[in-house]
């Protein structure tokens, strides 16, 4: 009976590999979880900044236009400023620089066109048309062939041809 019970039995080292293999399981199921809990806290936190991007996107227009309401010397004064500048870098904490790209933008786009253009590309707009000179605008390229340019962000290959092209009309 002894030595049925000693063949039967697993040597020591088999039951210590078994044990290891088990927690090794549980440790990796341990990584994998953990792995899965990162992983969705960075997806909401990716969520967060698209969201956040979004809303940037949407508010520059906004913002603009209000900057807009605030550049008028009675609104100035009566705030006890000297300048705009002075109101925007001590009330709104931004230079009159950024302020002048955003109240361009809203005096230039309509909000629909600006959206879609975003605040970068739209000021690189109003930027290549001063330097193209002349009393071309954005909203001048915009009158004169609003479907061709305006409505989706212009290369800067079609914005050019719709300011010759509105060019060309004030000349006739």
């Amino acid at each position: 009976m002894r030595a049925r019970v000693l063949i039967d039995e697993k040597p020591s080292y088999a039951r210590g590999m078994k044990s290891t293999q088990k927690a090794a399981n549980r440790l990796a199921a341990l990584g994998a979880a953990k792995k899965q809990s990162i992983a969705r806290k960075a997806r909401a936190t990716i969520a967060l900044i698209v969201a956040k991007k979004d809303e940037i996107a949407r508010d520059f227009y906004t913002i603009g236009r209000a900057l807009v309401a605030l550049d008028d010397k009675a609104v100035i004064a009566a705030l006890g400023y000297k300048s705009f500048a002075a109101l925007c870098d001590v009330e709104l904490r931004m230079s009159a620089a950024q302020a002048a790209r955003l109240m361009n933008v809203v005096k230039s786009f309509s909000e629909r066109d600006a959206e879609q253009l975003t605040a970068a590309k739209a000021t690189a707009i109003i930027d290549l048309a001063g330097a193209m000179g002349g009393k071309t605008t954005p909203r001048g390229a915009d009158s004169a062939s609003r479907h061709t340019c305006m409505t989706r962000a212009p290369s800067a290959k079609r914005f050019r041809r719709s300011v010759n092209q509105n060019r060309e009309q004030e000349l006739q």
